[in-house]
């Protein structure tokens, strides 16, 4: 005899969910002088988050809420932009007169 089909039970009261929950138990436990917990790969892609990633903590009505940072992008001064950059005066001495004389090849002139 086959299995008869079952249709779900939903609450009429119910709100349709606005993002996918997971739900996840995990162990808050010591490591030298800290506590820390292990996020389970799921829990971070769920907030958009992987190994690296900063995160807000805020605590909200008694739940823990943790917040990706948005990464800045890295402002270099110019001293940090032109370091090692010393023998290019140099360089530029040596092919100074790269450019002069007639093609010798399939050069574009």
């Amino acid at each position: 005899m086959p299995a008869a089909k079952r249709t779900p039970r939903t609450k009429t009261n119910a709100k349709p969910p606005t993002q996918t929950s997971t739900t996840t138990v995990v162990t808050v436990r010591r490591q030298g002088g800290a506590r820390v917990m292990t996020l389970p790969p799921a829990v971070l892609a769920a907030i958009g988050a992987d190994t690296g990633t900063d995160l807000t903590l805020a605590v909200q009505d008694g739940t823990l809420v943790a917040t990706p940072v948005a990464k800045r992008k890295r402002r270099y001064t110019l001293a940090e932009l032109l370091e090692g950059a010393e023998h290019l005066p140099a360089l530029y001495a040596d092919t100074a007169k790269a450019l002069e004389g007639p093609p010798v090849g399939d050069e574009i002139g």
